[in-house]
């Protein structure tokens, strides 16, 4: 239970390398499927704080649907409300990415849907691992909005400490 609340609070790439330090310390080298689990909680906490509301592979003729399956043909991050200003640097950095449109709520009202955020997805290679992909393609986000001086929460932290 201790190993999987470490795992539950993996926020960085430091973290992630802590994990599985301790990981192969204690119980030798982990089998791809705990390194994936790994590579997992960090995806959960970089589009947590991208403000990405969901990331999910899907294959696009069965129309299956499974969080970050291997087997998957096609990765999108969902609404929220990421930076487009932000993605379009990423875009330099993954030239399959494309915007696939403002998601809108289902909600039905007389006044215009709301936004639920900017949708941007990509085509996976036949055998490309989803989660290591969205890892990449988070890590460019984040590092890219810090760049930017955009990481709104960081920057509300510093006016507060002023």
């Amino acid at each position: 239970m201790e190993m999987y609340k470490k795992i539950s609070l993996i926020l960085s790439e430091e973290d992630l390398a802590d994990v599985e330090r301790e990981l192969r310390d204690r119980f030798g080298v982990p089998p791809a499927e705990t390194v994936r689990l790994l590579r997992l909680s960090l995806v959960r906490a970089l589009a947590s704080r991208a403000r990405i509301s969901r990331v999910e592979s899907s294959v696009g003729d069965a129309g299956d649907r499974d969080r970050l399956s291997v087997s998957k043909r096609e990765l999108r991050f969902v609404g929220g409300e990421s930076d487009i200003s932000v993605w379009a640097m990423v875009f330099g950095d993954f030239p399959g990415l494309r915007f696939g449109g403002l998601h809108t709520s289902s909600k039905k009202s007389k006044d215009a849907p709301s936004v639920g955020g900017i949708g941007v997805s990509m085509r996976l290679a036949r055998g490309e691992d989803s989660a290591e992909t969205a890892l990449a393609v988070l890590l460019s986000y984040e590092r890219y909005q810090k760049e930017l001086g955009k990481d709104k929460h960081e920057q509300t932290e510093q006016e507060k400490a002023k």
